[in-house]
C-alpha cells in the first residue's frame, strides 16, 4: 500500500490558518529578509514535532494515509536495511525499523519518520549534491545519494536528461564504468558503436570526452540540484529554498514549469522563491494547483496574505502589464508608481544616493496620468504597498485626480470642497502672454542646443510646444502651488496633508523639471543633464528635491 504525510493546516504566530489540500504547491513569496526560508524551516520543523519554533509559523497539522500495520512493507519498498537490519536508511538520515509503527501513530508530529516522506532541499547542498557520488553495490547497500538512485532506476537519468536537455540543450550521462564514484557528464550523448553497451570500455572512454558536471558553472549544478529531488520516489513533498538560485530567468522559469508539472495528487511542494521568472513558470503550467503566501514584515511582527493565482493570471493577460516588471512589486517592500520613465530615474537615482533612506522600493512607470490606476489595482489586489508620485497638472482633470484617488482607498468626497477651491483659482489666472521676441529667443535657444541632431517629429513637437500660447494650466504645471495666493494654499496644505496619508504626492514645484529648471530640457535630457553635473546627494540646487523625496519615503 502506498502511505504519504500530507500537510493540512499551517498556523501563523498572527494567528491566521491557512488549509492545503494534497496535490497543492505552496509559494512563498515577498521582499529581502521578509521570513520565506525561516517559514520553510518552521514547516520542516512542524511536521516532526507539530509544533514549531517560530517566528513565523507556530503549528503544522498534517495527516496521513495508510495504516501502521502495513508500513514496513511500503519502508522497505523505497529505502534500504541497514545495522544489521535494525533501521532504514532514509535520503537524509535514518529511522529505527523497530519504531516506524509507533512513529506513524504518534500524535505530535512524525519526528525521524518525517524524513522518509519530506525532503528540505537547501541552497547550500545543491551545489555539492552534483559532485560524483561514492559507488556502491547497488542491488545491496542503501541509496545514500540523488545519483545512487540514478544508477539503480534507468528510467530516473533518461527523465533528468530530457529536463537537462530542456534548459541548457545538452544531455545529462551517469558514468557507470568510472571505478570507485559515479560522476555525471554533460554534452551530447555518444551513440553505441557495434558490440558496444554502456559497459564497454571504448564506450566509458567516449563519455570521458564529455564535461564533468562537477566543473560547470553554479547555475548548471543549481539547476541538477533541484532536479534530482524531483525524480526521487516515493517522498510526499518538497520543501525548496530558492530554486532560482544562481540560474538565468529562462532557465527559472522552466524550473517553475517542471515542478508545477510534476506535483501529483498526493505529493505537496513548499518553495520559496525571490523570482519572478520561477513563479510566472508556475502561473503558466498549473495555476489551479498554486497557493501563493506573501510574506512582509510590519515592524517586529510577519504579515501573510495570500493572492489568488487567477488575479496574477489576470496581470500577465493584461497587454499593458504584461510588458511591465509589475510581478516584481511582489518581491519589495513598496511600489513607487510615477507618470514617466524619466520620473522613475531620478527619484531612484535619490533613493540610492540618499543613505539614510535607500528603502527596498520598486520603481514603476504608467506612461501618462491616465494610466496610473491600471497599476495601483493589481497592485491593491495582491497586497502590494503603493505610492503615488504625480505632476501638479493631475489636477487639471477631475476625473483623473479621483481615479487615482479611489484607486488608493481613499474617499474623493472628503477632497472634494478644497479640489474645488484649488481649481477655480487656478481657472480663474490670466494668462501669461509672451512677446514675439521671447517666442523667438525660446526656439533659437532650442535650436542652439540641438543643433547637431537630425529634425524629426519630436523636435517638430517641441517647436510646436514652445510656439503655442501658454494657458493657466502650463504655468500651474510649470509653478506648481507656487502659482496660488495665500488663502488658497490652506486649502492646499490640507488636501495635500490628506492625500499623503494615502500615499498619493504631488510635485508641490508642479513637475520633476522644476526642482531645478535648466534650458527647457525635459524628460531624458534633464536627467540626464542633472546626474550628470550634480551630487544629487548635496547639491544645494536639489535641496528641495530631496525634501519632496523623504516626504515621499516616510509618509
Amino acid at each position: 500500500m502506498n502511505h504519504s504525510i500530507s500537510v493540512k493546516e499551517l498556523h501563523f504566530e498572527n494567528g491566521k490558518k491557512i488549509t492545503i489540500e494534497p496535490g497543492e504547491i505552496v509559494l512563498f513569496v515577498g521582499p529581502n529578509n521578509c521570513g520565506k526560508t525561516t517559514a520553510l524551516k518552521n514547516i520542516y520543523e512542524g511536521i516532526a514535532e507539530k509544533k514549531a519554533s517560530g517566528p513565523i509559523i507556530k503549528q503544522v497539522v498534517c495527516d496521513k494515509f495508510g495504516e501502521a500495520d502495513d508500513l514496513e512493507e511500503f519502508l522497505s519498498t523505497h529505502f534500504q536495511l541497514r545495522n544489521n537490519h535494525q533501521s532504514y536508511a532514509l535520503f537524509q538520515g535514518e529511522v529505527s525499523k523497530q519504531q516506524c509503527a509507533s512513529l506513524w501513530n504518534r500524535p505530535n508530529g512524525f519526528a525521524g519518520l518525517r524524513d522518509a516522506f519530506f525532503c528540505f532541499v537547501k541552497t547550500e547542498d545543491r551545489l555539492t549534491i552534483s559532485k560524483p557520488a561514492r559507488n556502491i553495490k547497488v542491488l545491496s547497500e542503501p541509496l545514500s545519494h540523488p545519483i545512487h538512485y540514478l544508477y539503480r532506476y534507468d528510467d530516473l537519468e533518461e527523465q533528468l536528461s530530457t529536463y537537462f536537455q530542456e534548459a541548457f540543450d545538452e544531455d545529462l550521462i551517469l558514468h557507470r564504468m568510472a571505478g570507485s564514484e559515479l560522476p555525471l557528464y554533460c554534452g551530447s550523448r555518444p551513440d553505441f558503436e557495434d558490440g558496444e553497451d554502456r559497459a564497454s570500455a571504448t564506450y566509458a572512454r567516449k563519455i570521458e570526452t564529455l564535461k564533468p558536471l562537477q566543473e560547470q558553472g553554479d547555475g548548471i549544478r543549481s539547476f541538477v540540484g533541484v532536479m534530482f529531488y524531483t525524480v526521487l520516489r516515493g517522498f510526499s513533498g518538497l520543501l525548496i529554498d530558492e530554486p532560482e538560485a544562481f540560474l538565468h530567468p529562462p532557465q527559472a522559469k522552466l524550473i517553475g514549469k517542471i515542478l508545477a508539472n510534476k506535483i501529483q495528487p498526493n505529493k505537496q511542494f513548499f518553495i520559496a522563491t525571490h523570482s519572478t521568472s520561477l513563479l510566472q513558470g508556475f502561473l503558466g503550467a498549473r495555476p489551479d494547483k498554486m497557493r501563493i503566501l506573501r510574506l512582509t514584515r510590519d515592524k517586529s511582527s510577519f504579515v501573510v496574505k495570500e493572492l489568488k493565482p487567477r488575479e496574477l493570471r489576470d496581470v500577465l493577460d493584461n497587454s499593458l502589464l504584461r510588458f511591465t516588471n509589475v510581478l516584481d512589486g511582489l518581491f519589495h517592500q513598496q511600489v513607487i508608481i510615477c507618470e514617466g520613465d524619466a520620473d522613475c530615474r531620478f527619484y531612484s537615482a535619490l533613493d540610492d544616493s540618499i543613505n539614510e533612506l535607500r528603502t527596498d522600493s520598486l520603481y514603476v512607470h504608467s506612461g501618462g496620468k491616465q494610466r496610473i490606476t491600471q497599476l495601483i489595482k493589481p497592485y491593491k489586489r495582491l497586497g502590494v504597498r503603493v505610492k503615488v508620485i504625480v505632476d501638479f497638472d493631475i489636477l487639471r482633470e477631475k476625473k483623473d485626480i479621483r481615479d487615482v484617488v479611489e484607486s488608493m482607498e481613499g474617499q474623493w468626497d472628503k477632497l472634494d470642497i478644497e479640489y474645488t477651491k484649488i481649481k477655480s483659482f487656478i481657472n480663474g489666472l490670466s494668462p501669461h502672454p509672451r512677446t514675439a521676441k521671447q517666442v523667438k529667443e525660446e526656439v533659437i535657444a532650442y535650436f542652439n542646443r540641438h543643433e547637431n541632431e537630425f529634425f524629426t517629429k519630436s523636435e517638430t513637437s517641441e517647436i510646436l510646444k514652445i510656439v503655442k500660447a501658454k494657458s493657466q494650466w502650463d504655468t500651474a504645471k510649470k509653478e506648481g502651488a507656487n502659482c496660488l495666493s495665500d488663502d488658497v494654499k490652506q486649502f492646499w496644505d490640507s488636501f495635500t496633508a490628506k492625500l499623503q496619508k494615502i500615499g498619493i504626492h504631488i510635485v508641490h514645484c508642479g513637475e520633476m523639471e522644476s526642482f531645478h529648471p535648466i534650458n527647457s530640457l525635459h524628460g531624458q535630457k534633464w536627467v540626464n543633464e542633472i546626474l550628470e553635473k550634480f551630487d544629487i546627494r548635496i547639491a544645494p540646487e536639489l535641496k528641495f528635491a530631496r525634501t519632496f523625496f523623504k516626504q515621499v519615503i516616510t509618509n
